[in-house]
């Protein structure tokens, strides 16, 4: 079984004796995933989110921004379960299996707020804050190229 330190809004969390709480398990795999999904992508570590690296054309509509914001989460978590994979004292019930569910919804024309639910490999789903997140907007591309860019990241071309 392996253990990890509790933290809370960004702060170790110490117990009654001034001492860190330990926490493992579904607790430790929750505090995992939203680690991951709250910190900018780290490649020495090969781990986050790459969200805020975004730039998405003002004109390509929210079915592209959903779409990116999807791929990155969707990226991120396989990162974090390529990384639990290696940890050799991690258990079933602290790996990822995979997304259970994932909802991409646009707040405004900059803004995307999602939601996901992860499966572990002993069969409980673990659940983390929706997460809003603020994408750039980019003006400066021809239309077609910048669309094209996009959906290059998503694996198919765009009109």
């Amino acid at each position: 079984m392996s253990q990890t330190l509790l933290w809370s809004d960004g702060d170790l969390n110490l117990g009654d004796a001034g001492r860190g709480t330990l926490i493992s398990g579904n607790d430790k795999a929750a505090q995992e995933v939203g680690q991951s999904l709250t910190t900018d992508y780290d490649a020495s570590r090969g781990f986050g989110q790459e969200l805020m690296e975004l730039d998405v054309p003002a004109y390509a509509g929210p079915l592209i921004g959903r779409a990116l914001v999807s791929t990155r989460v969707t990226e991120c978590l396989d990162r974090l379960k390529d990384l639990q994979q290696k940890d050799s004292t991690s258990t079933p019930d602290e790996r990822l299996a995979g997304i259970a569910q994932l909802d991409v919804i646009e707040v405004d024309a900059t803004s995307y707020a999602f939601f996901v639910a992860v499966e572990t490999e002993a069969k409980s789903i673990v659940t983390w804050d929706p997460i809003l997140v603020s994408l750039r907007h980019t003006f400066n591309k021809n239309a077609q190229t910048a669309l094209n860019e996009y959906a290059d990241q998503l694996g198919g071309v765009v009109g």
